[in-house]
């Protein structure tokens, strides 16, 4: 007999590492192409990202960053800056959920995370000021009442259609390294 099974279940990776998976709605850990949120579980702050990989080596990035012993490496990590200006720099447990992927759509994608580091409360925010900077170029186009109702792909795609000539050069050019 054929048995029934619920397609969108996602099943955890087991890797003890995984940062998403660490939690219920971490979403699928091995798509790649991702806009991923990572939050404090004890303040309730949050980080929004973008990355090509998938979210199971991203998260494992982001968590040996915070554990690196050159300063440098430190001082360029969202979590432990995080820990030591909000927690005294105790180790704080974070949370990480793949909120979107988006299959070789790479201007949508960061377009998308500029709009999640612009929704999130600046206060509320492990964004760095250059990266809250930059999604406040997108945010003025999205304060309509009827927000909610378009669909994520609408959004992006009027805001790529409106803004070619004006603010980009287009194509974008997609920097190799990111900033993290």
């Amino acid at each position: 007999s054929m048995l029934a099974t619920n397609s969108r279940e996602k099943t955890k990776c087991n890797d003890p590492r995984c940062l998403p998976c660490s939690n219920e709605k971490g979403g699928n850990c091995r798509k790649k192409e991702i806009v991923y949120a990572i939050t404090c579980t004890e303040c309730d702050h949050g980080y929004d990202g973008q990355s090509g990989r998938n979210g199971f080596t991203r998260g494992m990035e982001h968590l040996e960053k915070s554990k690196s012993n050159r300063q440098n490496e430190l001082m360029k990590s969202m979590i432990y800056r995080h820990r030591v200006e909000f927690h005294e720099g105790r180790e704080v447990p974070v949370e990480m959920k793949v909120v979107k992927t988006f299959q070789k759509d790479p201007q949508a994608r960061m377009i998308f995370e500029s709009l999640k580091i612009a929704e999130r409360p600046r206060d509320k925010s492990m964004n760095s000021k250059q990266e809250y900077a930059k999604s406040s170029l997108i945010r003025p186009l999205f304060t309509s009442d009827d927000k909610k109702e378009k669909s994520d792909r609408a959004l992006i795609s009027a805001y790529i259609e409106n803004q070619k000539p004006k603010l980009f050069k287009w194509p974008l050019q997609t920097p190799t390294t990111l900033p993290t």
